[in-house]
C-alpha cells in the first residue's frame, strides 16, 4: 500500500471515530468545497487536545450553538487494547501527517505540504466507497448513520436520556428517533406489553 493511500485510510478512520463518539454532523467536519473550509464552523487540529485520561474535542459550532456563543467540549477516554478507540485512532493520525492548529483537524496532504480539506462530496464518497467493498447497501447508510449509531449503542450500553443528550449537544429528547433497538429488544418490550395485558384481563 502506497503512503499517500495508507494517510487518507488513516484520515477516515480518524474522522469517522470522531463523528461516532462525538455524534458530530458532517458540517462539522467539511463544508461545500474544499476551498470554502471556515474554522468558526468545521473542526481544526487545535480544537483536538490531548489530555492524561485521553482526547478533548472543542466544538466551536453546532446546531443550539450557531453564533459561536460557547465552546461544547467533548471528552473522549482512551480505550486500551481496542481497535475502536477514539483515542488511538487520532493519535496514529497525527504522528502520520503533521499540521499547524488552524489547518483543517481532517484532510489530505498536498504538494506544498499543507493540509487540504474534505468536502462534504469527498466524505460521501470515501464512505460509499466502503460500504462498497464491504458489500453494505449504501442506500440505507449515510454519514448521519454515525449520529444514529452512537445514540443506540449509548441506549444499549446504559446511557440515561441526560448522557446521550449531553454528547449530542441536544436540547430535547429528539435523539431517541435515532435509536434502532435491536430485535431482542423489540421481543422484550412485546413481552413486557403481553404480560400486562394478561395480567389486567385475568
Amino acid at each position: 500500500m502506497c503512503w499517500t493511500h495508507q494517510v487518507n485510510r488513516t484520515v477516515f478512520w480518524a474522522m469517522i471515530m470522531r463523528g461516532f463518539y462525538c455524534i458530530l454532523k458532517k458540517s462539522q467536519f467539511a463544508n461545500n468545497s474544499r476551498i470554502t473550509f471556515n474554522p468558526k464552523g468545521q473542526l481544526t487540529r487545535g480544537d483536538l487536545q490531548f489530555t492524561k485520561e485521553g482526547l478533548i474535542v472543542n466544538v466551536q459550532w453546532s446546531k443550539t450553538s450557531q453564533k459561536h456563543s460557547e465552546i461544547h467540549q467533548i471528552p473522549l477516554k482512551r480505550i486500551d487494547d481496542c481497535v475502536l478507540c477514539p483515542v488511538l485512532t487520532y493519535s496514529i493520525m497525527v504522528k502520520m501527517l503533521q499540521a499547524l492548529p488552524h489547518a483543517p483537524a481532517f484532510g489530505l496532504p498536498t504538494v506544498n505540504g499543507k493540509i487540504c480539506a474534505f468536502s462534504k462530496a469527498d466524505i460521501d464518497k470515501m464512505l460509499n466507497d466502503i460500504l462498497v467493498r464491504c458489500n453494505m447497501d449504501t442506500n440505507q447508510y449515510s454519514f448521519h448513520s454515525l449520529q444514529r449509531g452512537c445514540a443506540t449503542c449509548a441506549s444499549a450500553a446504559g446511557c440515561t436520556d441526560s448522557d446521550i443528550c449531553t454528547i449530542g449537544n441536544w436540547v430535547s429528547s429528539c435523539y431517541r428517533s435515532y435509536i434502532k433497538h435491536t430485535t431482542d429488544k423489540l421481543y422484550y418490550i412485546s413481552d413486557k406489553v403481553g404480560q400486562y395485558c394478561k395480567q389486567s384481563s385475568s
